[in-house]
């Protein structure tokens, strides 16, 4: 008989978002003198509780160990689907071939997230309805000379 575990990850389901900014040099704009910025790429992932549980799942997965993780917190009835597939953490070659087009998964994640067509076995348990996911919004802003700065 083969075992497995069970385990339970509590705590903050947020989203990480990160977004590439490059200036943009707008010839209408009414608002001259100000700089402007538009975002060039974003990628988009879990913290804090999500991302344990992500971590956890890998290294089962890793170690073909059977696991049965559930997680519990607080977030978007809409976004649920989305925190199942942010446990997922493709390969670029998966992501690259798995990525439909942007969709939108409700009110606080909204357009900003691609849907992955595969997402992972977790139970998800919402401590409370009509709660929020909690994002992170981290910019960068892409320098002419290459490479990145933090805003």
């Amino acid at each position: 008989m083969s075992k497995s575990n069970n385990i339970l990850v509590v705590g903050d389901w947020s989203v990480d978002e990160y977004w590439v900014l490059a200036k943009h040099q707008s010839p209408t704009s009414a608002n001259t003198g100000h700089v402007h910025y538009r975002v060039t790429d974003q990628e988009i992932g879990l913290c804090g509780a999500g991302q344990v549980a992500r971590v956890l799942f890998k290294t089962f997965e890793e170690a073909e160990t059977k696991a049965t993780i559930t997680g519990a917190g607080f977030w978007d009835d809409d976004d649920e689907t989305t925190i199942k597939q942010l446990m997922r953490s493709p390969t670029r070659k998966e992501r690259d071939n798995n990525v439909e087009d942007t969709v939108n998964f409700g009110s606080s994640l909204g357009p900003t997230c691609k849907k992955l067509k595969k997402e992972i076995g977790i139970e998800l348990v919402q401590l409370a309805k009509d709660s929020q996911t909690h994002r992170i919004i981290r910019q960068y802003l892409r320098k002419q000379a290459g490479g990145l700065e933090q805003l």
